[in-house]
């Protein structure tokens, strides 16, 4: 793990170049769990979790399936597996293949992805023309905009392309990190089916307490109550949390492997050095920061409820108020997870807890400005157009397979029909 980052020397550097790198040193740090109390609070309500999904919640889908046997659903399930698992196969393919093309030519990718969105602004316009006129104007006005960013950052795209190859050149010499990503994937998969049963379980248990359940279900209620509903509240909070943990592990065990890389590139155990120490020393830290987004997300989500309930009602006050504030949320949590991404950074380079991790971004922007973000804006830009395009070819195959398949391989699912769309 590498020390504190040391300030750079004082010097003048010219107009529009990129300042000068702040140098590191390497050191090893006392062994200590940062933000302790954060992960203690996590695994407690994981166990939480697993004790209501494989008690009451298993216990309740054991009792469906009895009543309602269906082999044709679980030949269905089976197949939707099988094709799952061959598209997550071909994005791993068509993954790989994206850095390929990133290290040969990062800085012309870059270019396009952002001529790429001038040209889909000015396809949105068009086609807007034919139907609202003023929001034919909204998306010139945002080519126009994207048009003079990219004028403006022209001297940055030659900096930002040599970051960008240098993180994939150092993610390829650590292969491993990509299994590691695809792991995760079944480990999210994991986390939510078991949420979900959990969330059953929890559900069934205020059902068989509330003797006025089935009046309150014929008028399409939830049973419960206002306890059920401040329960709702903490499994969405629960739900979004698990998911912020796994992704956030990951993005700090990228941030410590290429930091090792940087200093030692033969180094084997980076990988699982970076791992480890995001599974333990850091990982307090990870669910101090995972937690204040899943707090906003579940709050973002009741309030976009709310909207589209008054809307259903015809309550137009309480639809707008809902709506501005889903936006500021929306807002916030955007901003969150932005300055988050910086801090797991810190974390995962530095060792850093949480707020140390967050001071030192805040300094980060001080002391650069725009610079950070407008480097890391260019890089993003060509790694989404990738994103884009993996999903893109991705969901053609899928559509295909849907296509073509048997016409019976969504029996059960309600659905027998789907492969005629």
């Amino acid at each position: 793990m590498l020390g504190k980052p040391e300030p750079a020397p004082p010097g003048n550097h010219r107009h529009g170049s990129p300042p000068p790198v702040h140098s590191m040193r390497l050191e090893k740090p006392a062994p200590k769990c940062n933000d302790a109390f954060f992960a203690i609070l996590f695994v407690g309500h994981l166990v939480a979790i697993a004790y209501f999904a494989f008690t009451s919640g298993l216990d309740y889908l054991k009792h469906f399936e009895s009543e309602h046997p269906s082999q044709a659903a679980h030949k269905s399930f089976t197949m939707v597996l099988g094709v799952s698992g061959g598209l997550i196969g071909f994005a791993v393919v068509f993954s790989a293949l994206w850095i390929q093309v990133l290290m040969a030519c990062a800085e012309n990718m870059i270019r396009f992805a952002l001529w790429m969105n001038v040209g889909m602004m000015f396809g949105f316009a068009i086609m807007s023309m034919f139907v609202n006129p003023f929001m034919g104007l909204f998306f010139l006005l945002g080519a126009a905009i994207n048009i003079c960013y990219i004028n403006a950052v022209q001297n940055r795209i030659a900096f930002a392309s040599a970051h960008l190859k240098l993180a994939c050149v150092a993610l390829s010499n650590h292969k491993s990190i990509f299994a590691l990503a695809l792991l995760f994937i079944f480990v999210q998969v994991a986390w939510l089916v078991t949420w979900s049963l959990s969330a059953v379980g929890v559900y069934q248990l205020f059902r068989s307490a509330d003797p006025s359940c089935e009046q309150e279900e014929s008028r399409g209620e939830l049973c419960g109550g206002a306890g059920f509903n401040v329960t709702i509240f903490f499994l969405l909070v629960s739900v979004y949390w698990g998911q912020q943990v796994i992704q956030n592990v990951m993005t700090c065990t990228v941030a410590g492997t290429v930091a090792t890389w940087w200093y030692n590139a033969r180094t084997e155990s980076a990988v699982a050095g970076s791992l480890y120490r995001s599974l333990t020393s850091s990982f307090g830290s990870i669910c101090f920061g995972s937690l204040i987004v899943a707090v906003l997300q579940a709050l973002r989500t009741i309030v976009r409820t709310i909207k589209n309930k008054a809307a259903e009602d015809d309550n137009v006050a309480l639809a707008c108020v809902a709506c501005l504030a889903e936006c500021i949320l929306n807002c916030i949590e955007s901003l969150v997870e932005y300055f988050n991404m910086w801090a797991y950074t810190y974390v995962g380079i530095y060792g850093f807890d949480f707020r140390s991790a967050g001071k030192a971004v805040m300094q980060l922007f001080d002391s650069r400005g725009w610079t950070a973000v407008i480097n890391d804006d260019l890089s993003s830009t060509a790694l989404s157009i990738g994103a884009f395009g993996v999903g893109v070819l991705t969901g053609v195959i899928g559509l295909v397979v849907a296509k073509f398949a048997p016409v019976d391989w969504t029996v059960g699912f309600g659905a027998d029909d789907t492969t005629r769309y």
